[in-house]
């Protein structure tokens, strides 16, 4: 099942003069939490191509957007996630929370979600409000 695409942003109600890649930003956000925090799904942990740019997420010389469009043709698909964390997905991306709090994230910075620069920093600033819900969620099962 797909989670998000990319062009499901890009091809739709997209700011102009933004880059395609920015309708995966914050898509590339979340799968930076995944990686950094080892919830990868096994299709990506045993391919060599994937070993390559997940280590080079780890180090900050990508970022979870470079993921995305490099390794997983700009989807984010259920089997990207380890089954362990899959049921926090679908709970909180699935269903919206996670887009509605990065957009309460950067609204006093930025005109939308898509206009917030895919940078390590903001990558981290995401991942930290994510682990914050991860351990929530985890303790109302």
């Amino acid at each position: 099942m797909a989670i998000d695409r990319a062009d499901w942003h890009y091809g739709g109600d997209f700011p102009e003069g933004l880059p395609i890649e920015a309708g995966g930003t914050h898509i590339g956000f979340f799968l930076y939490w995944i990686i950094t925090n080892d919830h990868l799904g096994l299709d990506h942990t045993e391919d060599d191509f994937s070993e390559e740019i997940i280590q080079a997420v780890k180090s900050g010389q990508r970022t979870g957007r470079d993921f995305l469009f490099d390794a997983c043709d700009e989807k984010f698909w259920d089997d990207d996630c380890s089954e362990e964390v899959l049921p926090f997905v679908k709970d909180y991306y699935v269903d919206g929370e996670y887009l509605n709090d990065i957009s309460g994230l950067f609204d006093q910075d930025f005109e939308s979600v898509y206009h917030v620069p895919d940078t390590i920093e903001n990558a981290q600033r995401v991942s930290a409000l994510i682990s914050e819900k991860y351990s929530q969620w985890k303790s109302n099962k």
